[in-house]
């Protein structure tokens, strides 16, 4: 149960970096061992963990205004329900990193696993197809 108590323990916000130092998620937790840890158990692109920011917030408000401010002005690759949709969209670049990402994930061979990078190989074929199109024009 929440209570205003609550709302004051100490909050905070993580940046996440790959190995090219790309920021590629922004989150926010009163726990970030463990938040940290289960991103690298579960997500598709905890595999590209490798740096990781911390700063503690005084209260949730405060962790959670900044996450979504970093999230809609530093645009980390991989945060999604934050972001600012005016931003910049997925270029082909990104669909080939997802892809890398999923096909990594020891759980790649779930059937919903196998059935989504079905999906991204055929957006990917269909985004390569239509940069050479244009390309060629």
């Amino acid at each position: 149960m929440s209570n205003r108590h609550d709302a004051e323990v100490r909050t905070y916000v993580y940046r996440i970096f790959d190995r090219e130092g790309r920021l590629i998620y922004v989150g926010a937790t009163m726990h970030p061992e463990t938040r940290i840890n289960t991103h690298r158990r579960s997500i598709w692109w905890g595999l590209d963990i490798h740096r990781i920011k911390i700063k503690v917030y005084p209260n949730r408000q405060l962790a959670a205004d900044e996450e979504r401010r970093a999230v809609q002005t530093e645009h980390p690759r991989w945060n999604l329900n934050l972001r600012n949709w005016k931003g910049p969209s997925w270029t082909i670049q990104t669909y080939r990193d997802f892809l890398t990402a999923l096909e990594r994930n020891p759980e790649s061979t779930t059937d919903s696993k196998v059935a989504r990078i079905a999906t991204v190989r055929r957006q990917l074929k269909w985004l390569e197809e239509s940069a050479a199109e244009s390309f060629a024009a």
